[in-house]
């Protein structure tokens, strides 16, 4: 199999070096928010997989369109529903 470089997998490496950065205590973080990084990595890789197999024949270019779209998409309710 093919390893193709997505956001999504980015997204999932930033949020895994976050997670592990806060646990060994090197961050600012605390609680609640230390979790919160490796559960999105966790959300992230797992939609990862889902854009993956929905899509098994879209090319590099088409799945990093989409992905990027899932996350503007996300990040914009994440915002009204913070506001709320």
């Amino acid at each position: 199999m093919k390893y193709k470089l997505t956001l999504l997998n980015l997204l999932v490496a930033a949020c895994l070096a976050l997670g592990l950065y806060s646990f060994l205590g090197a961050g600012n973080v605390k609680g609640l928010m230390r979790t919160a990084f490796l559960f999105l990595a966790f959300i992230f890789f797992v939609t990862d997989l889902v854009f993956r197999l929905a899509l098994p024949h879209a090319n590099l270019k088409k799945l990093w369109l989409l992905q990027l779209a899932f996350v503007i998409f996300v990040a914009v309710l994440m915002l009204i529903i913070s506001k709320i």
